[in-house]
């Protein structure tokens, strides 16, 4: 028997869309890129 426990409000893990500073988030197991240095150094 497996059981599984979510600690978070919602089911899905990481894969998953989550609101972020005014927009929406897709979160999940990849990187975030951009080609502004600014962004990249948060």
């Amino acid at each position: 028997m497996v059981e599984i426990f979510e600690a978070a409000n919602a089911l899905s893990g990481m894969a998953k869309t989550i609101p972020l500073w005014g927009q929406l988030v897709d979160l999940g197991p990849h990187r975030f890129f951009s080609n502004d240095p600014r962004v990249n150094k948060m």
